[in-house]
């Protein structure tokens, strides 16, 4: 809504009509009776007064007739407002074509619109030479008020009125068009029953099916009911999410935002690139798309990690430099008092309070490279646990580092069998070649990193400085508990490369498990837990039903992840493009909204490895890449147990401030909760990300989910969609 901003006129004398600046009120030209008064010789004490009291007086009028000047044109533009909504409402309700409507239906809605404007403008006494017209058109409803306001203290300075005018312009109901994205929690627990909250599978109708009809009613009113359906008025994308987004691998032209050369800081960064028997080569990283093409059975399914913070919060153009401006604005607030409710205040203030300094540099976040997006790739985790810890005698040469901190919590063990790779009789091998690579990296990091070794092993390459590069690198703790950083280094071996097939030889070419849940998800592998593909903005019905069948609910629940791309799929800019720039002639013609549905609350997956915790789109808890300052304290145990609180909380956080800058660029939001609990913490991050707290909506139920959906729709329809 765009309203013209009134001035005070100055009606007195050869000025008349004139405006002048507020701030220079008091110093402006006084009235003939000051002049007269200041003009008499009766005494002193009135040519001081009267050289005084001038400008006291006009600064106090300043601040008192301001303030109530203030108020009431508050009221008056609120009314304003409300009246042009009101009769884009009525000839909604009256079924009136806006396109040719009659000289008596638009009488019929100024008279509407007109009573509906004196009963909320509760000011209008005040108002002088009051007259309120309404411009209709076919696409637009445009009230103007014209009036003036008397001052009180100010006419001594000549100061008369001030000037009401003022004009709103609002969409006609039906008349607009609308880019929506649905950004839907595909987690494990939306296989549960609708209103329960154990943690069990549901054997009749679950939450995911609820959520499918609910979506599927809306479609039927903003698409059409056919399943050949299409309305170019309106576009509509899908995202689902768990703690992972799903870009789609086969989306056109996603390979121009992604980094396909290994360029970005985190690129690789799970993996040690090694190109002989004895050469480890640090300075490389290691191509997560060669890691796929390394083994024909491994294909990427189109999850990625999130781009270094805090340029996960940003919808940026992928594959451009970054300003500094925006990455340091990271803690900036966009929104004032006036656009957050008062109950959601605090929790967006807190959310951007607490924001964390950035671990990288300003100067490394701004680089084109870093705007990219890194494939997903879960790392293939060694077998430990209960197998012996030897340097050679065993079966299992370097199974596990230690036998103090082992644990079965290592989810994707099973992927690739470390015998392959690792036994010196393996049948997958006929000879040692692969096995001895892997050998001597180990060797290499214990002569040079390790406090202490066997003294039956010898250990090629002593001080070798790669290694020690890779240590700084990665800022490992040598002070002790040296076997964590080589787990992680045995973990990070992927085999040799070969030039020549360029791909690694060795472990990711050996046989692999890529074991799937029930319902097709793969459950080991590089792809684990990657969901349903986002579905970009279109006006096809057809493409939306079929990206709704794919939605497999597995997974822990990030409402960060899914907030960004929805912000990312409503975008004009890569890396999805499809909507459109709300600068331009055209973009003035569209609203843009956001739907955000989630059943639970944020969650990270801690766990007692010497990984901290699962692979997620942010790494392993033990690379801290949000900078959350918590420690690797051993006195309880391998990790700090407060990670998986700290992360849920800054992805709280995180979901609250992306929404803020939604909201801060005209995006409407509304966020849907459920069967999360009232009052909980999760409602309180809903709350506040939604554009009002009408905006808001608590399901308990399917019924109530139903009537969510059928009142977001509603509301839609009656701002924005044709019919």
């Amino acid at each position: 809504m765009k309203h013209v901003q009134s001035n005070m006129n100055r009606k007195s004398g050869k000025n008349a009509g004139k405006t002048k600046p507020i701030l220079r009120l008091p110093f402006g030209a006084p009235a003939k009776g000051w002049k007269k008064f200041i003009k008499s010789t009766a005494g002193n004490m009135s040519i001081m007064f009267a050289a005084s009291a001038v400008p006291l007086i006009g600064f106090a009028g300043v601040a008192v007739e301001y303030t109530q000047y203030s108020r009431v044109r508050t009221n008056m533009l609120e009314a304003l407002d409300s009246a042009g909504l009101a009769i884009s409402q009525k000839a909604l309700e009256q079924g009136y074509d806006t396109a040719n409507l009659t000289t008596q239906q638009k009488s019929f809605l100024k008279k509407f619109g007109r009573d509906f404007f004196e009963t909320n403008f509760t000011n209008l006494n005040m108002i002088q030479n009051y007259s309120l017209d309404f411009d209709i058109t076919p696409t637009t409803v445009t009230p103007r008020v014209q009036g003036q306001m008397n001052t009180g203290m100010l006419r001594v300075l000549g100061y008369n009125q001030f000037n009401m005018s003022a004009n709103t312009e609002i969409t006609l109901a039906g008349t607009g068009k609308l880019e929506l994205a649905l950004v839907l929690d595909v987690t494990g627990s939306m296989n549960f029953c609708p209103s329960s909250s154990s943690y069990s599978y549901c054997s009749g109708t679950k939450r995911i099916d609820v959520l499918n009809t609910a979506v599927d009613n809306m479609l039927d009113t903003l698409i059409g009911t056919s399943s050949t359906a299409v309305n170019n008025d309106v576009k509509i994308g899908i995202v689902p999410f768990n703690a992972q987004v799903n870009v789609g691998a086969d989306n056109t032209g996603v390979m121009d935002w992604m980094d396909t050369n290994a360029e970005a800081y985190y690129h690789g960064y799970n993996f040690v690139h090694m190109v002989g028997k004895d050469d480890v080569d640090f300075n490389t990283k290691v191509n997560h798309f060669d890691l796929y093409d390394s083994n024909s059975d491994m294909n990427w399914q189109g999850c990625v990690e999130a781009r270094p913070y805090p340029l996960d919060e940003f919808d940026t153009v992928a594959g451009a430099a970054t300003q500094s401006s925006l990455i340091n604005s990271y803690n900036n607030n966009p929104l004032s008092t006036s656009e957050m409710e008062s109950s959601t205040v605090n929790t967006i203030n807190s959310a951007f309070n607490d924001a964390p300094t950035p671990l990288l540099s300003t100067s490394e976040l701004t680089k084109a490279v870093n705007s990219k997006f890194v494939p997903f790739f879960w790392p293939d985790e060694p077998e430990s646990g209960w197998r012996d810890c030897n340097t050679g005698t065993y079966y299992y040469i370097f199974d596990c580092p230690t036998s103090e901190g082992w644990s079965s919590s290592y989810s994707n063990s099973e992927f690739i069998d470390d015998s392959d790779y690792v036994s010196n009789s393996s049948s997958y091998y006929s000879s040692w070649t692969y096995h001895t690579r892997y050998r001597d990296l180990v060797r290499h990091f214990r002569a040079n990193i390790a406090d202490s070794v066997g003294s039956s092993d010898s250990y090629p390459l002593v001080n070798d400085p790669d290694v020690l590069q890779y240590a700084t690198r990665l800022e490992w703790d040598m002070s002790g508990d040296w076997y964590d950083e080589e787990f992680r280094l045995r973990q990070a071996y992927v085999g040799q490369w070969d030039s020549s097939s360029q791909t690694y030889k060795g472990k990711y070419d050996t046989g692999v498990d890529l074991w799937n849940y029930s319902n097709g998800l793969q459950g080991y592998g590089p792809n684990t837990d990657c969901n349903a593909p986002i579905q970009p903005l279109t006006s096809a019905r057809a493409d939306l039903d079929t990206a709704m069948t794919k939605l497999k609910p597995h997974g822990s629940t990030n409402t960060s992840l899914g907030a960004i791309w929805g912000w990312r799929i409503l975008s004009d800019i890569a890396p999805f493009s499809e909507g459109v720039d709300p600068n331009s002639t055209e973009g003035a013609k569209w609203s843009k909204a956001m739907v955000l549905m989630t059943d639970g609350s944020n969650t990270f997956s801690d766990y007692d490895t010497h990984n901290f915790s699962y692979y997620t789109p942010y790494g392993y808890g033990n690379q801290n890449r949000l900078n959350l300052n918590y420690d690797d304290d051993r006195s309880n145990g391998i990790r700090d147990y407060d990670i998986d609180n700290r992360h849920a909380e800054e992805f709280d956080n995180k979901t609250v401030r992306i929404c803020a800058r939604m909201r801060a660029q005209g995006i409407k939001i509304y966020t849907v909760g459920f069967a999360i609990s009232s009052g909980s913490r999760a409602e309180q991050i809903l709350k506040a990300c939604a554009s009002s707290l009408d905006d808001y909506y608590l399901a308990e139920n399917s019924d109530q989910l139903q009537s969510a959906f059928t009142s977001i729709t509603d509301n839609l329809v009656n701002l924005y969609v044709s019919q």
